[in-house]
């Protein structure tokens, strides 16, 4: 049986939600821009995500352990299989270097702009030791056309010295099915080395991941008042306290 483009896509998707994926914007950014896949902007589209999810994931095995459930999202330790099939995953991840001219690929918006357009409330963190060095919205472009320009990610990036972190937050796709218990639940894994972090009474959830030379990484899902899913992405070559310090910021209100 032949499948229409558009069933094509509703499959993928429907069998890539269902899963904590590995493959981060930067990932994505450095794959395209190795295999030469984009031609004038390294812009990231959702047929891309999904494809690129594709490659690194594969079906949940029956009878994981659920570790613990927030909302319609169970967390649950990831299987043999799964996770050898993460550690196979090769894709390089950018340095510190590479993110100011991985924002640059992006038409940017200071914080005020990036208020306005945004569908989501963008949160702003309290004080942090390491100074901010860039703050920035970033948009995504349809076909070079500036009137059609849709809001991407609003990014914070620290910096001081050898030290720097990032935050890269967003408003997740799958908000209704995440916070919907009448939906197909979204399933988040746990690799051997992840620790999730206690955020007190707040309605979210972290999970810490040591990243070897790459540092450490906080993905974190936060609720907000208008029954919105944010997805903060959190790395740095800090330490993990102040990482998670770091984190913590966001949720202050």
């Amino acid at each position: 049986m032949k499948l229409e483009k558009r069933e094509v896509q509703s499959l993928l998707k429907s069998q890539v939600e269902e899963h904590k994926t590995t493959v981060k914007f930067e990932d994505v950014w450095s794959a395209y821009k190795q295999h030469n896949v984009t031609k004038s902007k390294y812009s990231i589209t959702k047929m891309g995500l999904v494809t690129c999810c594709i490659l690194f994931l594969i079906a949940t095995p029956v009878g994981a352990s659920v570790f613990m459930k927030w909302h319609n999202v169970e967390i649950e330790d990831i299987d043999a299989k799964t996770l050898t099939q993460i550690q196979a995953d090769t894709t390089p991840r950018l340095n510190f270097e590479a993110y100011p001219d991985y924002l640059n690929t992006f038409a940017k918006v200071n914080l005020e702009e990036s208020e306005k357009i945004a569908p989501f409330e963008i949160l702003r963190p309290l004080h942090f030791s390491i100074p901010l060095e860039i703050s920035t919205g970033v948009l995504n472009e349809r076909s070079g056309d500036t009137e059609t320009r849709e809001f991407n990610a609003y990014w914070d990036l620290f910096h001081e010295g050898e030290q720097w972190a990032f935050v890269r937050q967003s408003l997740d796709e799958r908000s209704h099915q995440m916070l919907n218990e009448d939906e197909i639940r979204v399933k988040f894994k746990l690799l051997p080395n992840d620790r999730v972090i206690s955020l007190q009474e707040k309605d979210a959830v972290a999970i810490l991941s040591d990243l070897g030379e790459d540092g450490k990484m906080i993905t974190m899902v936060v609720k907000n008042i208008n029954d919105q899913v944010i997805d903060f992405e959190i790395r740095g070559n800090i330490g993990r306290e102040k990482l998670i310090t770091l984190a913590k910021s966001y949720l202050h209100n």
